[in-house]
């Protein structure tokens, strides 16, 4: 009885590690599957876009943009399935309805309005540098052209999270949340009469902290707090929600903070969408950067290398050769395919770069 009872233990404890080894293997090629979303507007082509996007192995499609009426998302998520492609909403940080929105638009120090100003009186110059939210080119002090909301104030928060709950109540097709826009005009902070009343609570809980210093924390704390927040909430309004973002506008002291975002999927930009384009060596420390430590500090968390390509438009339009370079480059630097585009229906429907 006793070496029936030992062999028994014995084989116990071989099915418990063989068990475990095999649930690793499974977690792990899972982490490695490639993960692909495309952000896009809601245009007229949904059936070229869905065709192609389940041709290229996107997974995720994230609408934005006109009209974004719950039934045209229903609509849009709906036929998204029948290509096996979830859909995701897009969310800013919203205003109370019926609101003014200048009273909860951000306010940028004076040196930040003084640029703002220096730049708007010379817009044909500006717009040979100007990145509209990513990193500003090497040499070139820049602010975004128009203020955004600011989501310290309580009534945004709630605004944002009632936008969700109706979204997600009212199309119940939809697969996720796509966080966007949620960052500082001068992409460091926010000097609005409410962002300097918490900046000062938070001071006082950090005495430790030079003035300096606790303006730069609060700034990216209160970000991310905010950030997860949402989340959270996504996740209380429908468990088991998917949650994705898009890290824009840049955060010049931490442009690769996403991996602090309890999110699905973090995309970052490692490829931005104007000349002069980045180099190899960027994109590639970006990529392997967004990937590598994209579970320091969730882990539910995947690191999306992010790519901008715009084509067609007035001053936009990536050359082919640079998009594959940028593609090669990405893909050789990081364990998967994975990979996030805006503006994907360009790509998708424009042969040359869908192939």
């Amino acid at each position: 009885m006793k070496n029936t009872t030992t062999l028994f233990v014995k084989l116990l404890v071989v099915f418990l590690i063989i068990a475990s080894i095999s649930k690793s293997l499974v977690a792990g090629s899972n982490e490695n599957k490639p993960w692909r979303s495309g952000w896009m507007a809601v245009k007229d082509h949904d059936e070229a876009v869905l065709a192609g996007a389940k041709e290229l192995g996107f997974q995720a499609l994230i609408i934005g943009g006109a009209p974004e009426t719950h039934e045209r998302l229903q609509e849009f998520a709906i036929k998204a399935q029948e290509y096996g492609v979830d859909t995701y909403f897009k969310l800013v940080p919203q205003i109370p309805e019926g609101s003014d929105k200048s009273q909860f638009e951000q306010r940028m120090p004076p040196y930040d309005e003084e640029l703002l100003k220096k730049l708007s009186l010379n817009p044909q110059e500006w717009r040979k540098t100007y990145q509209t939210g990513g990193e500003p080119l090497e040499g070139h002090a820049e602010v975004f052209k128009k203020p955004f909301i600011c989501f310290h104030h309580k009534e945004v928060m709630d605004a944002t999270k009632k936008a969700m709950r109706e979204k997600l109540t009212n199309a119940p097709a939809l697969a996720g949340v796509g966080f966007d826009a949620f960052g500082y005009q001068n992409y460091k902070n926010c000097v609005c009469e409410e962002s300097l009343r918490q900046l000062e609570a938070y001071r006082k809980q950090h005495p430790a902290m030079s003035a300096e210093e606790s303006e730069s924390a609060f700034a990216l704390d209160s970000m991310v707090d905010c950030l997860n927040e949402l989340a959270d909430y996504a996740r209380s309004v429908r468990p088991g929600i998917k949650t994705t973002i898009h890290i824009w506008p840049t955060y010049l002291p931490e442009p690769l903070y996403g991996n602090r975002l309890d999110v699905d999927y973090c995309c970052q930009s490692v490829a931005w969408f104007f000349a002069p384009y980045w180099s190899q060596s960027k994109i590639a420390d970006y990529t392997r950067t967004v990937v590598q430590d994209e579970k320091k500090y969730f882990p539910r968390a995947r690191g999306i290398p992010f790519i901008g390509v715009y084509l067609g438009r007035k001053f936009v339009d990536k050359p082919l050769e640079q998009f594959r370079a940028e593609l090669r480059t990405i893909f050789s630097n990081a364990p998967s395919t994975s990979i996030s585009i805006h503006e994907i229906a360009d790509v998708i429907l424009t042969p040359e770069y869908r192939k």
